[in-house]
């Protein structure tokens, strides 16, 4: 999950804000269409950023998109195309996990309800709040890092809750809707709910411009190709084996 050209060592340079969270992936609940960062998908991108959000404008972001699909086939420049590699063609078994759940199930099922409840713990504007879509962006992976001023933004407590519903919850779905809340967690200055997400996303579209991964993929290199940005492919995953031989370019 790390991101561009961003190293451990950029996690640990101290700043003014007191965090740092390289975004890298923007999802609107509870309906599950997301947007990522280009550089956290297209390997060796050019236009590589180790700011937080991907650029000043909506041009680091892919289009919208839904993977509720297996892996898509990842996407190579043709003179870069590895002879053996193994694109998935028939799947690599990913299911998202959002479809796991089902977020109509009651008034108090969902991630919403969850957030306001624990994310938002304590926040009266957001309690009072009737909210029907929320959209966050936020690091995969838990990729970011915390000043001690930033932690003690929060009580003890508010952790120990969280700290308690995660090691004595067996529903997994806490694990990926911490993932997604980690940086409203300490920032409750900065509420997405309240302040809306901290880098400029493109518009959301109609339900029928939702595009699958794939042909996702497809604009992305369409729109690199054309612009004449270096990278050397687009995809999520890849067999181990083809990165190493795209590592090894230029010599291992």
């Amino acid at each position: 999950h790390m991101t561009d050209s961003i190293t451990f060592k950029d996690y640990m340079t101290p700043n003014a804000e007191g965090s740092y969270f390289p975004m890298s992936m923007a999802r609107l609940y509870p309906d599950g269409e997301h947007i990522s960062r280009l550089g956290s998908f297209v390997y060796n991108l050019g236009t590589a950023s180790r700011d937080v959000c991907p650029s000043k404008d909506t041009s680091g972001w892919s289009p919208w998109y839904s993977n509720m699909e297996k892996d898509a086939d990842p996407l190579f420049p043709d003179s870069k195309l590895p002879d053996d590699v193994d694109t998935c063609e028939s799947g690599c078994g990913y299911e998202p996990w959002w479809t796991l759940y089902d977020y109509q199930a009651s008034p108090d099922a969902g991630y919403i309800p969850w957030y306001k409840q624990y994310i938002a713990m304590g926040n009266k504007k957001v309690q009072e709040m009737d909210i029907k879509k929320l959209l966050l962006v936020f690091p995969l992976g838990a990729r970011f890092s915390v000043s001690r001023r930033r932690i003690h933004m929060r009580p003890k407590s508010y952790y120990e809750t969280l700290l308690d519903l995660r090691t004595n919850n067996i529903d997994p779905m806490t694990g990926f809707y911490l993932e997604a809340t980690w940086y409203d967690m300490f920032h409750p200055d900065k509420l997405q709910a309240l302040y809306g997400p901290p880098c400029a996303l493109p518009k959301m579209p109609d339900e029928s411009q939702i595009v699958s991964q794939q042909k996702m993929y497809q604009r992305v290199k369409a729109k690199l190709d054309s612009e004449g940005t270096s990278y050397d492919y687009i995809g999520f995953r890849l067999p181990s084996e083809v990165k190493k031989k795209l590592d090894c370019t230029n010599g291992c």
